[in-house]
C-alpha cells in the first residue's frame, strides 16, 4: 500500500474523528518541513487522548527509537502520511472549575496541599475523563 501525503492523512484523520466523536470540533493541521512531516490534532473536552490515538496512530509512517537515535519506518500496511501525529486535548474553564470543586470535596486535605500537588491531582482527574 502506498503511503498518503501528509495533507491527505490530515483530511482522513479529520473525517474519522468527526464520525467517531460527533459534536466535538477537532482542529487538524499538517506540517511539512525539510526533516519530515507531522500532524497536530487539538480539541476541547470530549474523548481522551488515548481514545483519539486509536484513530490517529495508523497515520504515522513509523516511530522514533531513542536507543538507536533513528526513525524506524513501519512496514505493516498502515496508510502512513506523517512522521508524527501529535494529539492534545484541552479543557474548558467550566470543566476545570467543576473538577477542582469535585477534588476539593473528595480529598479532605485539599486545602493543605501545595499548588503543585493540586495540579497533579487535577491533571490525573482530567486525563481520565470522557467529557461531552
Amino acid at each position: 500500500m502506498a503511503h498518503m501525503r501528509t495533507t491527505e492523512a490530515a483530511k482522513a484523520i479529520r473525517k474519522e474523528l468527526k464520525a467517531a466523536f460527533p459534536g466535538i470540533k477537532f482542529r487538524v493541521r499538517s506540517h511539512t518541513y525539510s526533516g519530515g512531516s507531522s500532524i497536530d490534532v487539538n480539541w476541547i473536552n470530549g474523548p481522551t487522548e488515548k481514545q483519539v490515538a486509536g484513530y490517529t496512530a495508523k497515520y504515522t509512517n513509523g516511530h522514533f527509537d531513542g536507543m538507536t537515535d533513528c526513525y524506524e519506518y513501519a512496514n505493516d500496511g498502515r496508510p502512513g502520511g506523517a512522521g508524527y501525529v501529535f494529539t492534545k486535548r484541552e479543557y474548558s474553564d467550566s470543566v476545570r472549575k467543576g473538577s477542582r470543586a469535585y477534588l476539593a470535596s473528595y480529598y479532605q486535605q485539599w486545602e493543605s496541599m501545595t499548588e503543585y500537588e493540586q495540579d497533579g491531582r487535577l491533571y490525573e482527574h482530567l486525563t481520565s475523563l470522557v467529557i461531552g
